[in-house]
């Protein structure tokens, strides 16, 4: 008798009712199973540990802490790792730094079930798997933060979130006069000439994704 072994997912998400969702999609589907989840950061490295999954299913903003920080840090220890981004930040900004990353896929949250189950498998066997609305949108952002690096589209984010120096340092574990820095880089970068106008437009992108 033939057995076939099923695909092992780990879910990290810190919305609850979005991990139940997926996990409800993926057991409709024999060949996938979701083997462990998690909401914060800390929990994701102990799990992989100990179910080894095929795959890893990855939301970008998490509040226990940085997703992108989260891809890079687990493809350090797990370099064989497959890992699917499904987030709802601007693809056009986000998947290819994830995919330099690493990552083996990115996909919108708003895109429909079976994407999310053909993304698994593709990813499962490491194959890259691409949002769709992706390839159709290579156009370029209202905003060119492509130019902008990791940490800076970091505290470009909590800008947009309103939090100030002091706070954007202590997330980020950076010293006040180096958030300072990458402020100005950010503004040279986006051709800002204001701090009051770098708050508007991060607030503005931090609203509407884009």
């Amino acid at each position: 008798m033939n057995f076939q072994l099923r695909t092992r997912v780990v879910l990290v998400d810190d919305h609850p009712l979005v991990r139940l969702g997926l996990a409800h999609l993926i057991a409709t589907n024999p060949a996938l199973e979701v083997c462990a989840q998690a909401g914060t950061v800390d929990e994701v490295p102990p799990l992989i540990r100990r179910h080894d999954p095929d795959v890893v299913v990855l939301d970008l903003m998490l509040r226990s802490g940085n997703g992108l920080d989260l891809l890079k840090s687990l493809l350090v220890e797990f370099p064989h790792l497959n890992i699917l981004v499904l987030s709802m930040l601007d693809q056009r900004v986000y998947a290819e730094r994830c995919l330099k990353a690493g990552a083996k896929g990115y996909l919108m949250k708003e895109e429909a079930a079976d994407l999310v189950v053909a993304a698994l498998h593709a990813v499962s066997q490491g194959e890259r798997f691409i949002s769709p609305s992706l390839k159709n949108a290579r156009g370029s952002t209202r905003l060119p933060l492509e130019q902008l690096s990791d940490r800076e589209m970091q505290v470009f984010e909590l800008i947009g979130s309103s939090l100030p120096t002091r706070a954007i340092a202590e997330r980020l574990a950076l010293s006040d006069k180096t958030v300072e820095a990458h402020k100005a880089n950010i503004k040279r970068k986006l051709g800002i000439e204001h701090a009051q106008e770098l708050v508007r437009l991060a607030s503005s992108w931090h609203e509407t994704g884009h």
